[in-house]
């Protein structure tokens, strides 16, 4: 079981029993557990793309506050998320740049109309590539929110489209729509987030509070405006499972229940404190915690990241003055290198460089020790993945490299998206490279200049005025290289071409459909275009996934009838083998044994070749998603839903040759 859900009595035409959703790496089914004589399958289907996070909603994303709808089960798998009716009706489907680990639905309200918010229904999604996308529908993006880790935790405060998350790195927040309102980090990885509303009987209050599990047995409460702290319990060493809220005293005040690895609960009553009446505290009602604090207040801010210090050593942290100087910090890239970072400083000699960059380093940073010390410095920065982000750059400096005191020196810089590509000319030919086979096509209404500042902006250009100046703004080409490294010895390093003329229409050519897909999403940002067409050359890889999909999906029936078949000889021969032990017959009792262990041996053969067959049908799923994924990203707004659309009706259709055609042409 990978997830789990309750779906609770609906109201209306569509109106339903209590049911149970029940997820697994290959299923979704969902019980009726409102009556002991109703405990039975409502529905089952076949998630062959797994199932990693559930989420019931009210209504379908997408859906006004007026038109409504029936509720509906979202099921989060590996590169896509299905919604279904209470009657197992597929009504939803998209795709996803990851395997998607939380799931969640924010309402539309009247607050929210009159505050210019969401005005339907929406679905956030947090996904294993660090992303947070707000959707409205099955294509329509209303935010792509770039967070520093893989996003396991969604929950709705109900408030003017407020939510928390949790990611894995032990960070936790709250986002306003697409604005983040606050965010703390912990050296330990939130385990549940919940909405819990501390009202009492004599301050009726109904405004949600984000409370947090740690895996460090801490439970907490902070305000969802600014994460100030307003309860704090250790309940133990144990890692928390989880955290509800509910009324098992029967009083009218909702209680905050924890329930950790090991099976030990606690509880919490909300009470009015004696000195401040307006404010409120929270009472254990029965509980044996490690620690407890209910009136302390903390600060909401994260703590600052401490530097590793040089034992025996005094550290400086001032700010600089005319003694002192000022850190010069500059980037350059480099075909062998990548990207680089070159410091210097006016004074003394570089003993140790620490580089911090939210979503590209870890909480220690990037550290580098020079040896020996030196007054000018290059350090070569490991970039993984194209992300925008600032560097944080501290230089610990000494008078001498045998100096006992240090200066700390700070610098930030900022890293532009495509780094990691390296300025080649107009053309990858002219520096014996190979012009790409790919390319995507698409019109806009902008002038060369914008896309030569976005260039700017989004690469690292030595030499911006000798560079990119060409055909005095009538036309536009540059090419770029990767400087990372290729998959093989004999692969040639992945190659990026940019070109515009006066007309408006502009050529991405490239062989990694990503990468171009990642440039267009950023130029469209970056211009604030919203509707784009555009049309690419796409490879036959996606019609050999979805071959491959059909034989693997082909492959598994036949396997799977064969293992009943099997099952049915097995059940004859321990039937024949009662009846020959009851008649005494020794030998041919030993026969129909030998028998049975042969046909029980293959079916545990054909068991193991059934799981590496689906393990491989997965893995064809999931490229087939992200090809889906990026077709639909060379694109803006309507023609992006489009894409969706269309590939949605072709593979329900299995038409490999449709598929190719609406990722290369458009819906």
């Amino acid at each position: 079981i990978t997830a789990l859900a309750t779906w609770t009595r609906s109201e209306g035409p569509e109106s339903g029993p209590d049911l149970l959703c029940i997820a697994t790496s290959s299923s979704l089914s969902a019980y009726d557990v409102s009556l002991v004589e109703r405990n039975s399958d409502v529905f089952y289907r076949d998630m062959p793309d797994g199932v990693s996070a559930l989420s019931i909603a009210d209504a379908l994303p997408g859906s006004t506050a007026v038109e409504g709808g029936g509720s509906v089960v979202l099921a989060g798998g590996d590169c896509n998320i299905k919604g279904f009716d209470r009657g197992g009706g597929e009504v939803f489907w998209t795709i996803t740049g990851d395997r998607v680990m939380a799931l969640e639905s924010l309402k539309p309200s009247a607050e929210g109309l009159q505050q210019h918010q969401f005005a339907s229904s929406v679905l956030i999604c947090g996904t294993d590539d660090y992303q947070i996308r707000i959707l409205a529908g099955e294509a329509e993006v209303i935010a792509d929110i770039t967070e520093a880790d893989a996003v396991c935790h969604l929950v709705s405060l109900g408030h003017r489209n407020r939510f928390g998350y949790g990611l894995a790195n032990g960070t936790v927040g709250v986002y306003e729509g697409a604005k983040r309102l606050w965010r703390v980090r912990s050296r330990h990885a939130p385990s549940c987030l919940l909405a819990f509303s501390p009202r009492t009987e004599e301050n009726n209050r109904s405004r949600m509070e984000l409370a947090i599990g740690w895996m460090n047995g801490l439970v907490e409460i902070r305000k969802q405006s600014n994460g100030q702290v307003t309860f704090k319990s250790r309940v133990g060493p144990d890692p928390l499972a989880g955290v509800v809220t509910m009324d098992y005293i029967g009083c009218p005040v909702p209680v905050l229940m924890t329930i950790d690895i090991e099976g030990r609960v606690h509880a919490w009553m909300p009470q009015p404190r004696e000195e401040t009446p307006e404010q409120e505290s929270l009472q254990i009602v029965r509980s044996e915690p490690v620690e407890s604090n209910s009136t302390e207040q903390l600060s909401s801010e994260a703590p600052v990241d401490d530097l590793p210090v040089l034992d025996g050593t005094t550290i400086k942290k001032d700010a600089a003055g005319p003694d002192v100087g000022v850190l010069a910090a500059d980037l350059v890239v480099d075909s062998a290198k990548g990207v680089a970072l070159r410091l210097a400083v006016p004074t003394g000699v570089i003993q140790k460089v620490v580089v911090t960059a939210e979503g590209l380093y870890g909480a220690d940073g990037h550290v580098v020790r020079p040896q020996p010390p030196a007054k000018q410095l290059e350090v070569e920065l490991p970039i993984p993945r194209d992300v925008e982000t600032t560097l944080t750059v501290k230089c610990i400096t000494g008078v001498t490299k045998a100096s006992r005191e240090h200066t700390v020196l700070e610098a930030q810089i900022k890293l532009p998206r495509f780094a990691m590509y390296r300025y080649a000319g107009s053309s990858l030919e002219e520096h014996g490279g190979t012009a790409p086979t790919g390319s995507a096509s698409f019109r806009i209404t902008e002038r060369i200049e914008k896309v030569q500042l976005w260039i700017r902006e989004s690469f690292i250009m030595a030499d911006w005025h000798e560079t990119l100046k060409e055909g005095s703004g009538e036309f536009l080409k540059v090419a770029f290289v990767s400087c990372r490294k290729a998959r093989s010895a004999d692969e040639e390093a992945l190659g990026l071409e940019i070109a515009m003329k006066a007309d408006g229409s502009v050529s991405i050519a490239t062989d990694c459909m990503q990468l171009a897909a990642d440039v267009i999403q950023h130029l469209c940002c970056f211009l604030k275009v919203t509707e784009l067409e555009a049309s690419c050359r796409a490879t036959a890889e996606v019609e050999q996934a979805m071959q491959l999909i059909d034989e693997y999906d082909n492959l598994r029936q036949k396997m799977t009838a064969d293992m009943a078949d099997s099952a049915r000889t097995v059940k004859e021969l321990l039937v024949r083998m009662e009846d020959l032990r009851l008649c005494d017959y020794t030998r041919k009792l030993k026969q129909a044994l030998v028998n049975v262990q042969r046909v029980s041996r293959g079916i545990i053969a054909d068991y193991s070749k059934r799981r590496g067959n689906h393990r491989m049908l997965l893995e064809a799923l999931r490229e087939l998603n992200l090809w889906i994924n990026r077709g639909a990203n060379l694109r803006v707004g309507k023609a992006q839903a489009a894409v969706v659309a269309g590939c949605k009706r072709a593979l329900k259709d299995r038409d490999a040759a449709t598929l190719v055609g609406v990722i290369s042409r458009g819906g």
